[in-house]
């Protein structure tokens, strides 16, 4: 694969579920000017110049496909292994796409699905296909089997993104860099054995042991919150290796249509980096330039074609609307909660910090990231706090990103290709010897996300433990549902009165 065609694919995976959404849910007198967009901006991006040169081979992408396929199959995605409780209402959500006319109203309750649901338009789309040929058995089958494939070949598209930028020259070094990523996690363990409080180790959840604070890991994300993280990932990489502001207000954009609090994650991120180009630009009297790049066809076409739909399609969400929206986590700030948060920052981010510090002390969005990862765990929104779980994804993706281009780094300066090598040196440096203990500490979480499943198809003696109670949003009390509604959508959403079919 050359790295045209790895743009090629990505542009393709993050657009048609756009223009899915789109076509199903908006009248068509405001639905084609964005399907304009989204073709006109497909044709530029395959026009554009690119290196040609093989980046990874069909072999090696295969063979991380089917390992991404095998852990997505352990979160529960396909509906073939357990799934954790958050599925209840994933499920409702996915089976209402497959099964009910697009825009999804429930009639009942005089609600309308308002939530971020791109990851399963494709998958959606599939199974309502089947639908009408072989009836809503068959056809939640397929879209289970399809979102499998669909979130597999997300994270898939991630790691080839790392290999595009850490250019590793053979298999065992494209599996390190996957293994970095996906195993990513902060100290959980030790944050519960000083609180105390550990129990089997079988069904613990290990991230909550902070009380108001949890920043998830690479694991959880898949197991948990796969709708929200899998494409923010994504974009926080290709961010991360954009070397000018032609595109930032694209992939921010391309962000809020799959994952809002993310979102707002990347945008002290890139409003970092943007003002350190405005300043080289000042520098080397480039001013013109940098605004034509700001104002580029990419970025200006997404304000306009696709914020105004989404941003009115996620406005009128009845948590929002009856919530008590953005607020500080006042019971966080007492003697007690300062000295969790402490603890919290040290293990989940700050060992991290200190590792990279020497060699990334003046990049600004790792500098950024740092301190947003200090700030966000004391913001909430409505009654949970899902903010700061999941404001906080790029942020982590950031330190992940520089974390294991600081291991590969260090492994080249110590001419180490292999693992068996590594314990067999006498040389090491400490640093390093610290880093895998850490990581290693950290790779409690995500085994104990993975282990979880197993345990308990073990003691159910059947694989398919699918958490599937809801069934349907339909018929459901409002406050049950309010996360995922608007409740008297034509009464109080402009997107149900004006835009939807």
């Amino acid at each position: 694969m050359s790295k045209k065609t790895l743009k090629i694919i990505t542009y393709l995976y993050l657009m048609i579920p756009i223009a899915i959404f789109i076509v199903g849910w908006v009248k068509i007198q405001f639905a084609l000017f964005p399907m304009v967009f989204l073709v006109v901006l497909l044709l530029k991006k395959v026009l554009e110049k690119e290196e040609k040169e093989r980046m990874i081979d069909k072999k090696a992408c295969m063979i991380i496909f089917v390992i991404i396929m095998g852990i997505c199959f352990l979160g529960g995605i396909g509906g073939m292994f357990y799934q954790s409780s958050d599925w209840h209402y994933r499920n409702a959500i996915f089976r209402d796409l497959v099964n009910k006319d697009w825009p999804v109203f429930y009639e009942n309750a005089d609600a309308a699905l308002s939530y971020y649901i791109g990851i399963w338009m494709v998958p959606a789309m599939m199974g309502k296909a089947i639908l009408s040929l072989a009836g809503a058995d068959l056809a939640w089958r397929v879209a289970n089997v399809a979102l499998w494939f669909w979130c597999a070949t997300g994270i898939t598209l991630t790691i080839l993104w790392l290999v595009k930028d850490f250019q590793p020259k053979n298999l065992r070094k494209i599996f390190l860099i996957m293994f970095l990523f996906l195993g990513f996690s902060g100290l959980d363990f030790i944050g519960v054995f000083l609180q105390g409080s550990i129990e089997s180790i079988n069904e613990m959840h290990l991230e909550w042991w902070a009380s108001y604070f949890q920043y998830s890991s690479m694991m959880t994300q898949i197991f948990w919150v796969f709708n929200q993280s899998i494409v923010a990932w994504l974009i926080t990489v290709m961010f991360i290796q954009e070397k000018n502001v032609k595109q930032y207000l694209f992939l921010i954009l391309l962000c809020f249509t799959y994952s809002p609090l993310p979102f707002l994650g990347l945008i002290p991120l890139m409003g970092v980096r943007g003002i350190k180009y405005l300043i080289q630009a000042i520098q080397e009297k480039k001013i013109s330039q940098f605004v034509k790049e700001v104002f580029s066809i990419e970025n200006v076409l997404a304000l306009l074609a696709i914020f105004p739909i989404y941003s009115l399609y996620y406005g009128n969400n009845s948590a929002i609307q009856t919530g008590s929206g953005l607020h500080i986590i006042e019971e966080a700030l007492n003697k007690n909660g300062i000295k969790v948060w402490l603890e919290f920052y040290l293990l989940e981010v700050g060992i991290y910090g200190i590792l990279l510090w020497k060699s990334y002390k003046k990049n600004e969005i790792y500098l950024a990231a740092l301190i947003a990862l200090m700030i966000v765990p004391f913001i909430g929104i409505g009654l949970e706090y899902d903010f700061s779980m999941r404001v906080s994804i790029p942020a982590l993706i950031v330190i992940n990103y520089y974390f294991i281009q600081w291991m590969i780094e260090i492994l080249k300066e110590e001419k180490i290709s292999s693992f068996k090598e590594l314990w067999n040196r006498d040389t090491i440096q400490l640093k390093l010897v610290i880093a895998c203990c850490v990581f290693v500490l950290g790779f409690i979480t995500p085994f104990v996300e993975v282990n979880r499943g197993i345990w308990m198809v073990k003691k159910e003696k059947r694989m398919q433990l699918v958490a599937d109670d809801v069934v349907t949003l339909e018929g459901k009390e409002t406050d049950e549902s309010l996360n995922f509604v608007c409740v008297h959508p034509r009464e109080n959403s402009k997107f149900f009165q004006y835009l939807a079919k």
